[in-house]
């Protein structure tokens, strides 16, 4: 009985924790005892260290500061388009808003950067650090004026700088005075930026946390191999004897006109070679000069810095083609690869997003406030469409022409692809586009010519010789290829 007793307790202990091998105990697998809590997997200290760490590397590493630049070009920024069905309102909200955020001092409460800087400013920290803390609030004018801080500056009070209700809703933030306090304020007055938002995880991980030790290990190797060559340089030449042979017996050539030592058969002389000028010195048997030929870093030193190169790209979540070697690949990988980009890109401007809905609101509100915008006829008023940065491709007009086709077949909107691409509406751009025709149309005037005189090469501007009835009429062109003869 004790027996079967202990055979079950065995099957049981042996079912439990090692049903798979994975869970098996190993030191490489670090502690066992992690806790499965994320409000206490990574404490302030660790947060500490990766800032420090981060940082390091972002300030001295090329590899971690091209990925985070690349990161924060690939992301791109957001620009607002009001979507309520206040027409007129629309215009003027989007105008009232780009006139205070392009200015630094009607935007930053620092006043050194506008909004579109901010967004750069933003994803560059957050990547680096975590997260990033916004505050928005007001300059003298009543309008709205915003506030930037690094992580670290976040603490103080709470759990690294957050007081959470029993919900984990944040009820207050800490902001670090220089005098070494803490100012506090309340949740609803703070936005803390980050990507891949834990609801449990109090504060944002480094996006590079993964990439860190590989890039470490990167600066390190590079550094040695550079000592390395600096010193084999720094040598130049080493003597070497065979067995028997006496140290005196080396010449030292230091120089034009150097003094050589004399050995017991005599000094290493030079000899001139008859008819050519040049000079060959004859050592004494057993003594040799040889440069040195250092082969670092060698082939497969070379290939081992590559891979750890593609684990920084692989450690932030890009492939490592398109964030350090896209130089190196086909159209058809390039195409695939800025495609999962894309698809990369949609999840980091929905947390981007998510800041921009609160500056927004809070620029409008405040110039509703203060009379410099009208308030809007329909309540929805916070209704607005984000525009991101134009698509990467290489295929400029076949992206063009298909975002056309989409257009003209009313399947894609006209006025996301302009303002991707140039950053205006259509209708601005008809009003621009008139604006330019009517200044033509009074040059042409003004000269006594005709718009297909001052511009003949554009499309209808036809100078034919029938008068003005045979402006824009295109004649038949005759084709050199008889299988697409064009006909009358």
């Amino acid at each position: 009985m004790i027996r079967k007793i202990w055979n079950k307790a065995v099957q049981w202990f042996t079912m439990a924790n090692w049903r798979l091998d994975a869970a098996r105990y190993s030191d490489s697998w670090g502690y066992t005892n992690w806790p499965l809590q994320a409000r206490h997997e990574i404490d302030g200290w660790d947060q500490m260290t990766i800032w420090r760490r981060a940082r390091e590397l972002y300030y001295n590493s090329a590899q971690i500061r091209k990925a985070v630049k690349n990161m924060v070009d690939f992301t791109g920024i957001l620009t607002p388009l009001p979507m309520t069905s206040d027409v007129e309102w629309n215009k003027l909200a989007r105008e009232a808003f780009l006139a205070r955020v392009k200015n630094p001092f009607t935007f930053d409460l620092a006043g050194k950067v506008n909004y579109k800087q901010a967004l750069r400013w933003m994803e560059t920290n957050a990547i680096i650090d975590g997260d990033v803390a916004v505050v928005p609030t007001f300059g003298s004018d009543g309008g709205a004026l915003f506030a930037f801080y690094k992580a670290p500056q976040v603490g103080g009070g709470g759990e690294q700088g957050v007081e959470l209700n029993a919900q984990g809703r944040p009820v207050a933030y800490y902001l670090k005075k220089e005098d070494g306090g803490a100012l506090k304020l309340a949740g609803h007055q703070v936005i803390l930026y980050q990507h891949s938002p834990d609801p449990e995880r109090v504060r944002g991980v480094s996006e590079l946390v993964a990439a860190l030790e590989n890039a470490r290990d990167v600066h390190v190797i590079v550094k040695y191999a550079k000592n390395g060559q600096m010193i084999s340089n720094s040598m130049g030449l080493v003597s070497t004897m065979a067995v028997g042979a006496k140290k005196s017996d080396v010449g030292r050539f230091v120089g034009a006109g150097a003094k050589v030592n004399a050995g017991p058969a005599g000094p290493a002389m030079p000899h001139t070679l008859a008819g050519t000028g040049l000079q060959i010195t004859h050592l004494p048997e057993g003594c040799d000069l040889r440069a040195i030929n250092d082969g670092r870093p060698s082939a497969n030193l070379q290939e081992f810095f590559k891979f750890l190169v593609r684990s920084i790209a692989q450690g932030v979540g890009l492939d490592p083609e398109v964030l350090f070697y896209s130089n190196e690949m086909g159209s058809a990988a390039v195409r695939f690869s800025l495609a999962k980009v894309q698809k990369w890109q949609e999840a980091r401007l929905e947390d981007l997003e998510v800041v921009c809905n609160r500056i927004y609101r809070h620029v409008l509100a405040c110039e509703m406030a203060q009379g410099r915008l009208r308030a809007c006829h329909d309540e929805r008023w916070l209704n607005v469409h984000w525009v991101g940065s134009a698509d990467m491709t290489i295929d400029t007009p076949r992206v063009a022409r298909a975002q056309i086709d989409l257009v003209r077949e009313g399947l894609a909107s006209g006025r996301d692809f302009t303002l991707r691409t140039v950053g205006m509406t259509p209708e601005q751009l008809a009003e621009e586009r008139a604006a330019e025709l009517a200044a033509c149309k009074a040059a042409a005037a003004k000269y006594g010519l005709t718009l297909a005189e001052l511009f003949p090469g554009s499309v209808g501007a036809v100078n034919a010789p029938g008068g003005d009835d045979e402006v824009g009429k295109v004649p038949a062109v005759e084709d050199s290829d008889p299988e697409t003869v064009i006909s009358e």
